[in-house]
């Protein structure tokens, strides 16, 4: 992956402090960050951004249900119910919240052990149009400022099987600023797809399942 190209490393970034990347993809990052003074940047950047929308929010007493499933998962599912605050009172509530919050996120953000990989498109002077990140169940599109909108045409995204057969639809492309979620088909598999193509048909996508239109782009989808 070309970690110079600072739109897909600021996209990269941003999925970092939010939370939504996990697992190894995650830990290689982490070590991105130390090797690399522009990613470290950009990192800072992105949490100065978005670490004090937490100010926002007020304080909430978990439920009792809670806690007892906590103390479920720390020591015996066949223990019945007690009052945890009680049992976590000479620790602190402080302790306790820590606590909560680290089981809740286990829970919450189990790591995506799921293939996970990125796709850049770009024109011919080498400008990001949309960064794509890819699973085997969703791929993400982020569309770039440099896109050159059309009012009666769309932009197609193609899957290139590995096995040469025609190319599968993946959906329309956006063209105006902020990510969407496109679902690829139930055979979409990463291990099966040699690349990604971009064609320019007429609004609305392909009539016929297939590419009519010009291919305006292709790539490789690399490894995150």
């Amino acid at each position: 992956m070309n970690y110079d190209n600072q739109e897909l490393t600021e996209q990269l970034a941003r999925r970092y402090v939010i939370g939504l990347m996990r697992g190894s993809a995650r830990i290689r990052f982490r070590s991105l960050i130390q090797s690399s003074s522009s990613i470290n940047r950009q990192v800072i950047y992105w949490e100065g951004q978005l670490n004090h929308l937490t100010d926002r929010l007020q304080p909430v007493n978990p439920p009792a249900k809670l806690w007892n499933t906590i103390y479920g998962r720390l020591f015996s599912r066949n223990q019945r119910s007690f009052d945890l605050w009680h049992w976590l009172g000479p620790v602190g509530t402080a302790a306790a919240v820590v606590l909560a919050i680290f089981l809740v996120q286990q829970t919450v953000f189990t790591p995506d052990t799921a293939d996970s990989r990125v796709a850049v498109i770009q024109n011919e002077q080498q400008k990001s149009l949309w960064v794509l990140s890819i699973s085997d169940n969703s791929i993400e599109v982020v569309p770039q400022r440099t896109i050159e909108p059309y009012s009666d045409k769309d932009y197609q995204l193609w899957m290139l099987p590995a096995d040469g057969s025609n190319p599968v639809s993946l959906g329309l492309l956006p063209e105006q600023a902020g990510s969407i979620m496109l679902t690829p088909p139930d055979a979409f598999k990463l291990a099966q797809v040699n690349g990604l193509a971009v064609s320019l048909e007429p609004a609305g996508g392909s009539p016929t399942g297939l590419p009519t239109g010009p291919v305006l782009y292709t790539t490789d989808i690399a490894q995150l």
